[in-house]
């Protein structure tokens, strides 16, 4: 078990138009966990807590018999921030994830406070994919489905903003120290607007040496940067193109062990 914190500065030249917002993201910082000192760097996934680790905190079962690798996890943040925009109107959030994994195979789970216009009680994720190696390179292609069960659509809205999208990402490492991720991630409906949306991310983490920090404690440097475009909306959302945006983050990981 291990206790993780990371301080986060994010910006976005111009927000998120889906979800029925459209404000501008700011400068600020954030306490938010889900980064390990070691693990997976944050290209801009949902799930609050996990932006993009896996849930994996060990398996539920030792021995010959564990064939299945089950593992949760869960935490608060001071903002769930989403690829440079918060889902939580700048309010904590708590969440929670599993994951089951089967060799390369796995299916995941997220549940997330958010506070968005349409008023849901939560965000839920449901998704898998597959996790092939080749070489030093390991891949995690995938796809979710995000629901937000309980919200009200605005007047004139029949639909919800309940939709998929299929992602990519490789992790690699170079020498000891340093960690670097790229990510793309595609939805042909994104929050139910009738817009298609791409993000492209680069991640990159730098591990502290040891020498210089107290036994049992370990810490990183990571960061990264994403660009978010979109299509049109539908007719009925007026037929605007929705603005894309860049984003990018900053932060200091680190874990205690006991």
């Amino acid at each position: 078990m291990s206790v993780k914190i990371i301080m986060c500065a994010r910006y976005s030249h111009a927000a998120l138009a889906a979800l029925w917002l459209v404000a501008a993201v700011d400068v600020a910082a954030y306490a938010q966990g889900g980064d390990s000192a070691h693990g997976t760097l944050d290209l801009g996934t949902h799930g609050a807590i996990v932006p993009d680790a896996p849930a994996r905190t060990g398996t539920a079962q030792d021995g010959p018999e564990s064939i299945v690798d089950f593992s949760a996890r869960a935490g608060i943040m001071t903002d769930y921030i989403y690829r440079g925009t918060t889902l939580s109107a700048r309010q904590p959030a708590v969440g929670a994830a599993f994951e089951a994994a089967l060799a390369m195979l796995y299916g995941a789970g997220t549940v997330a406070s958010v506070n968005l216009p349409s008023r849901p009680v939560a965000e839920v994720s449901l998704g898998g994919g597959i996790r092939p190696k080749l070489g030093d390179l390991q891949f995690d292609l995938g796809a979710l489905y995000y629901a937000y069960p309980g919200e009200t659509p605005p007047v004139g809205v029949t639909a919800g903003i309940n939709y998929w999208e299929a992602t990519a990402r490789a992790d690699t490492k170079l020498g000891e120290l340093m960690r670097i991720a790229g990510g793309f991630a595609y939805s042909p409906n994104v929050s139910n607007t009738g817009a298609w949306s791409k993000y492209a991310a680069f991640g990159v983490g730098i591990d502290l040496l040891g020498k210089f920090l107290p036994r049992d404690v370990s810490a990183s440097v990571t960061g990264g940067a994403g660009y978010f475009w979109f299509g049109a909306q539908s007719a009925a959302l007026g037929g605007f193109p929705l603005p894309a945006y860049l984003n990018w983050n900053a932060g200091i990981v680190h874990a205690q062990e006991p």
